[in-house]
């Protein structure tokens, strides 16, 4: 969403605000988008905690499932995208 003066606003919802592979996504586009046409990005939620980080299920299912690729994407691209 333009919020004016070049300004992108990134917003999103989840569970205590964890970070999964959508969000992790979703922040790399916008980072191309914001690259292209805005000045900046302001990441922002209305939640009690602005993120309590990964989405542990997720992590613990992936490892029980050896996706150990997957793994390494999320931390990889996680890394990148902060």
């Amino acid at each position: 969403m333009d919020i004016g003066d070049g300004v992108a606003c990134l917003e999103f919802h989840s569970k205590m605000n964890a970070l999964d592979d959508d969000i992790i996504n979703m922040v790399v586009k916008s980072a191309d988008i914001v690259s292209r046409d805005f000045l900046g990005m302001v990441i922002s939620n209305h939640g009690e905690n602005f993120s309590v980080g990964a989405n542990i299920a997720l992590v613990l299912f992936a490892a029980q499932e050896e996706e150990w690729d997957d793994l390494e994407w999320m931390i990889k691209t996680s890394r990148t995208a902060s």
